[in-house]
């Protein structure tokens, strides 16, 4: 698994290729989520390979950044996930996220497009 980050005007990207490894995926939200402070971050997993995750792996990785993702709180992500496994998969850790009672606002989208535009709706609290 690879991630890439990179600054696109007031969005933070972050690209997830590969077969995901949610250890990983958690311990590089630990150690950057104080340098996004509250800015939008845009999850691009177009490239990233699911088909190993199972439902209790995506609820153990919503409980583990829940107490990180606080520092965050109001913040907005979104997620991009075109494939349908991915897009089921995304949907369903962001309820476990809320459950697990983190802050961050999340919307799961099928394109980057779509994402970008709702990242950058006016009503934001960066602007």
């Amino acid at each position: 698994m690879t991630i890439a980050t990179k600054i696109d005007g007031f969005i933070i990207v972050i690209t997830i290729s590969g077969q995901i490894e949610l250890g990983v995926l958690a311990e590089f939200i630990i150690k950057n989520i104080d340098s996004w402070n509250r800015k939008p971050v845009l999850w691009d997993m177009t490239a990233t390979d699911l088909r190993n995750i199972s439902d209790q792996q995506i609820i153990e990785f919503a409980k583990s950044i829940a107490s990180p993702d606080a520092k965050r709180s109001g913040a907005e992500a979104a997620i991009v996930a075109p494939e349908d496994l991915q897009f089921g998969l995304a949907r369903m850790y962001k309820i476990f996220a809320e459950f697990a009672s983190t802050q961050i606002i999340r919307h799961v989208f099928r394109t980057i497009a779509e994402a970008k535009s709702w990242l950058l709706d006016e009503n934001h609290p960066y602007k």
